[in-house]
């Protein structure tokens, strides 16, 4: 990447090779992360800025959706719901900070303070991981009452989900702790000026404190909870086709057809759909994870290679799960799906409402040796 040579330093897109007065590093490499100087075309950053709020304004008004339905509907009072409305305020939480990496993108320097540039960045990643330890939780609460079989009176109670979800936030928020207190502001002369990052710079120590955080953050953060829900989904896929296989061999004909024509479209479709959410997901989080592992070594290197632009659109990504988490939801859950359509002014008969609301109530309460029944209100 073409660079040059200013009075505090190297500068080019995204990156400043300035000297370390905080934690006696010396020289050392500084990614601007969500700031960009010497941009080729001042309007890309408005462009950014565009893309940005678009997904900012979409996923507040589909999680929302999501939210008033669940607060509202007693047929959603399930405890695989109550995760999910975890899940739908992790999502909020973290698309929150898309105006701001908007406002930065178009301003190149950070304007937002000290208190911003500790707690932005800090706060995006507690969110990021709650979503996908909520998810986790998910499904091994799928693989638990589905494949396990649990009694009703040894299945989770709200208190417990709520339990589950404050030691999420609680756990998450320790385990990033890092980042809130080593993400600095750093303002550096250079020939026209200053400029003003918001910069991540970790203390001098015998061994790599950065390279060892980065490493737990994609360990935790991504390969424990990938697997465990690979592993569960798979394990309910499994299950589902195993159940399947048992009514095709069914010795009654009619009670075979009954079964198979009421319940086995729906059960393909509910198994189809988790799989697709695991593959959405790490669709549109590996990237974030994959960047965020290259600017470590870009930083550790000296290579000033990666523009921030780059991390930016795999941020952007990441907030477009946020965004297709709700539709995802609907096509599983029956209330979700009618509560979309009627948003999209398709109404449903009071009648068809009640039937439907009606069925959900029952489905919830069915023993878990219905496999199917287990897993509509996933």
């Amino acid at each position: 990447m073409e660079s040059k040579k200013m009075h505090g330093g190297e500068i080019n897109k995204s990156f400043f090779y300035a000297n370390d007065t905080r934690y006696g590093n010396g020289n050392v490499s500084l990614f601007t992360f969500f700031s960009e100087f010497n941009r080729d075309s001042p309007a890309s950053g408005y462009i950014e800025a565009g893309f940005l709020t678009t997904i900012f304004v979409l996923s507040i008004i589909a999680n929302s959706v999501i939210l008033v339905f669940m607060i509202k509907s007693k047929a959603s009072l399930t405890v695989t719901n109550y995760f999910v409305c975890n899940l739908v305020i992790g999502d909020v939480a973290f698309v929150m900070a898309a105006p701001f990496i908007a406002y930065t993108r178009i301003t190149g320097n950070w304007l937002l303070g000290k208190t911003m540039c500790n707690l932005m960045n800090y706060w995006m990643f507690v969110c990021g991981s709650v979503m996908i330890w909520t998810m986790t939780v998910i499904s091994i609460d799928r693989y638990v009452c589905i494949n396990l079989r649990t009694s009703t009176k040894k299945r989770l109670q709200p208190r417990h989900v709520g339990a589950i979800c404050l030691a999420i936030w609680v756990t998450t928020a320790g385990l990033f702790l890092p980042l809130y207190i080593f993400f600095h502001i750093r303002t550096i002369q250079i020939e026209h000026g200053t400029v003003t990052i918001c910069t991540m710079i970790f203390p001098y120590t015998r061994f790599r404190v950065s390279v060892l955080f980065t490493c737990l953050l994609v360990l935790f953060g991504f390969i424990i909870p990938i697997s465990l829900i690979g592993f569960n989904y798979f394990r309910i896929f499994k299950r589902f086709w195993a159940s399947k296989r048992a009514v095709d061999n069914s010795a009654d004909e009619v009670v075979r057809r009954r079964r198979s024509n009421a319940r086995r479209g729906r059960d393909v479709k509910i198994v189809k759909t988790l799989v697709l959410l695991v593959i959405v997901f790490l669709a549109m989080w590996l990237p974030l994870f994959s960047v965020f592992i290259l600017i470590e070594e870009d930083v550790q290197y000296y290579n000033n290679a990666i523009p921030s632009s780059t991390l930016v659109w795999v941020v952007f990504i990441a907030f477009g799960n946020s965004f297709v988490n709700p539709f995802m939801y609907g096509f599983i859950n029956i209330e979700i799906r009618r509560t979309f359509r009627t948003c999209c002014g398709r109404f449903r008969s009071v009648g068809d409402i009640s039937v439907v609301m009606t069925r959900s109530v029952q489905d919830e309460h069915l023993p878990p040796t219905s496999v199917p029944a287990q897993t509509t209100h996933m």
